[in-house]
This record gives structure tokens, sequence and C-alpha cells, in this order.
């Protein structure tokens, strides 16, 4: 899965990712996966919550229906 495929998969279970070309990196210009870290923070999440904010973007990226996790990424 490219990364900007792998951006629309997350948009899907309602997680925001874009592309970022990594420096040094060989291949597709989109090699990294960027997430809105500043966004996380805005929301209101903390340090506290990113063992659980990891766990939906591991379940998000697993799975065949992101869709599915949309309710619970946005709860």
């Amino acid at each position: 899965m490219t990364v900007t495929n792998l951006a629309k998969h997350l948009r899907a279970a309602n997680l925001l990712a874009s592309g970022i070309g990594l420096r040094g990196a060989e291949g597709d210009a989109m090699n990294g996966l960027r997430l809105g870290t500043n966004e996380i923070v805005r929301s209101g999440l903390a340090t506290n919550n990113m063992g659980e904010l990891a766990a939906l973007i591991a379940a998000a990226i697993q799975t065949e229906t992101p869709a599915d996790l949309a309710n619970e990424v946005s709860a």
C-alpha cells in the first residue's frame, strides 16, 4: 500500500494523516506518513492518551473496513 493510499485508508477511520517525503529514502516521493500532532493536542489528547491512539491507528491499518472504527475514533 502506498503512503497516499494508507492516508486515505486512515481517513476512512476518521484519522487524519498525509504523505511526506523523507530525505535519503529511495522510491516514492511520499515515503513517510505524517500525523498531525498539533491537531492531536488541540483536540485535548495528552500523553496518557497516546497508547489508546496508537491502538486505534494500528487497528485502522490492519482492518479491511476502517470506516467501522470511525465512531470509536471520534469518541
